[in-house]
């Protein structure tokens, strides 16, 4: 099953894109909305549209808490495709323990060393205090990709060499001021499409289902060169 969040633009080329590959759930709160072009049957909830089994489906619903009901009932996506207008790893996360009865707040202690360490590596890095999130880039803010960019060593649009890979630079960084952190690989899936997996997603709130005790919790999700990280501070 290929998880789908959000049905706006990116999330319908992505519906487009995957439903012949396999089944596809697409989660979106508005029923009009771009995804719905694409897909066999819109579903009000998620158990109609497991009793539906449809090769492709439109849930209407908040696809945080989908994803989480989809996950109690022993259905994990191998892909996640996020594309909605959050970090949806980090709010899945943020809802999870939350469930979990766990006090969670977002965390804003160390963002500046992150982003100052981040700019070392010549990453383009900003933090947002308020909610406990850094957004980090090889390519500068100003600039934008270049269509169908396959994350090449060499930027194509700066000529800038990436000495590492950024998911694997913020899991380096990102270990060092937190307790607990999580980096999931964003990956090509389709042409214009990234994922990452839902099996790792559902292994790391396993992982992370004990830290009511006091916590700071890093959750990013990176490609070769952008990312995106939440901090939580848990108790």
């Amino acid at each position: 099953m290929i998880f789908v969040a959000g049905g706006g633009f990116y999330g319908a080329i992505a519906v487009s894109k995957l439903k012949n590959r396999d089944t596809v759930v697409v989660v979106d709160v508005n029923e009009e909305c771009y995804a719905k072009t694409y897909v066999e049957c819109i579903a009000k909830n998620l158990d109609e549209a497991l009793n539906d089994r449809c090769r492709s489906t439109l849930v209407i619903g908040d696809a945080v808490k989908v994803f989480l009901d989809l996950v109690s009932k022993g259905f994990v996506p191998y892909v996640v495709v996020p594309a909605i207008p959050r970090h949806f790893a980090g709010e899945v996360t943020y809802s999870y323990l939350k469930l979990r009865g766990c006090i969670i707040k977002p965390y804003s202690g160390t963002l500046d060393e992150v982003v100052e360490i981040l700019k070392n590596f010549g990453v383009e890095a900003k933090a947002d205090t308020a909610n406990g999130v850094v957004v980090a880039s090889y390519m500068p803010f100003n600039l934008r990709c270049k269509q169908s960019c396959d994350e090449p060593q060499v930027c194509p649009i700066t000529g800038k060499i990436k000495a590492i890979p950024l998911h694997e630079l913020m899991g380096l960084v990102l270990i060092e001021v937190a307790d607990e952190t999580v980096v999931f690989e964003s990956k090509f899936i389709a042409e214009g499409v990234g994922g990452f997996s839902g099996y790792e997603l559902a292994e790391a709130l396993k992982n992370l289902a004990s830290l009511c005790r006091g916590s700071l919790v890093a959750v990013a999700t990176a490609c070769a060169c952008h990312g995106l990280a939440n901090f939580f501070a848990v108790g």
